[in-house]
């Protein structure tokens, strides 16, 4: 397997990835008919706990053996032995709220 660092590549997918996150959460809450205000506060949260998971930041696992999952994206479809990554990792849950501000500001 092939791993390359590609920032904006990274970076472009990372946003695509969030912004699909953030608006699929929304539209679950809205089709089990959560209300509006609601449907704001929760979104925000919940991608912005989706999004430490995913980036390592939550704690998972024990002292001695400690989960730490790094992001990475494939080339496409039929390329899934060489990944791109970021030397940082991703930072999907400190951009969450960010994200869910766009996303409702677009309507």
């Amino acid at each position: 397997m092939e791993i390359s660092v590609n920032e904006e590549v990274f970076d472009e997918c990372q946003d695509e990835m969030l912004h699909y996150l953030v608006k699929s959460v929304r539209a679950l809450l809205v089709e089990k008919g959560v209300e509006e205000q609601l449907i704001y506060d929760v979104t925000g949260d919940m991608v912005f706990e989706i999004g430490a998971i995913l980036d390592g930041s939550a704690v998972m696992g024990s002292e001695d053996k400690p989960v730490l999952p790094y992001l990475t994206f494939s080339k496409n479809e039929n390329e899934r032995e060489s990944l791109i990554a970021s030397a940082s990792g991703s930072c999907l849950h400190e951009m969450a709220y960010g994200f869910v501000d766009n996303i409702f500001e677009e309507k």
